[in-house]
């Protein structure tokens, strides 16, 4: 295998956690913290940057990542039922996503400048004499920011990934050497993460 280009990287980067809890009564505990967390970049060698790409470069740039969140867990009927819900709100800067490159018709890890996650997660554990019951729900609200990307999920059944045609050239039927990708070209400020779930 031969890389026809030569790529370097080196991050640091300072992550933490600051938090605060609250045990007022015996089997009753809140609490809420701020954390940030870090991912190194990467490199994609032999990809070609795509203009209105997030960064004009084929590597992805490091993600960071603020998280805050406060909850409550509590053991109620003499601890035969344990309880959790929690609230949370994460800010993503440089968030990485595989977006599709049209010079390429390649997906690599690339960046979403920016995105912000929000949600509710309640659960509960009980046991009741014979058996034991579990529940669990979540509700998730996220956002990207601004991107240019082309959803290849939105394609139609037989799109030829190739590609894209050189300016002044069309794809003829039959023709596997390019695609238009043009009609495809999306800014996707405001749309959701498509790899979170609203409801679970």
């Amino acid at each position: 295998l031969y890389v026809s280009n030569v790529s370097s990287f080196k991050g640091d980067a300072l992550t933490g956690k600051v938090g605060l809890n609250w045990t007022p009564i015996a089997g009753q505990y809140f609490y809420a913290f701020a954390a940030r967390g870090y991912k190194p970049g990467t490199i994609n060698p032999g990809i070609s940057a795509t203009p209105g790409s997030p960064s004009g470069s084929p590597d992805s740039k490091p993600e960071y990542l603020n998280d805050y969140e406060i909850g409550w867990k509590g053991r109620l009927a003499g601890g035969r039922i344990l309880t959790q819900l929690g609230g949370y709100w994460d800010d993503y800067q440089n968030m990485q996503q595989n977006i599709f490159y049209p010079a390429t018709a390649s997906a690599p890890l690339s960046n979403v400048p920016s995105a912000t996650i929000t949600g509710i997660e309640a659960s509960m554990q009980a046991r009741l004499v014979n058996f034991d019951l579990s529940l669990s729900a979540a509700y998730t609200d996220s956002v990207l920011g601004p991107l240019i990307d082309v959803p290849n999920y939105k394609f139609p059944n037989g799109f030829g990934i190739t590609p894209q045609c050189a300016p002044g050239v069309s794809p003829r039927p039959g023709n596997v050497n390019c695609s238009n990708y043009t009609p495809y070209l999306i800014n996707v400020r405001g749309d959701e993460d498509p790899y979170t779930p609203k409801l679970t």
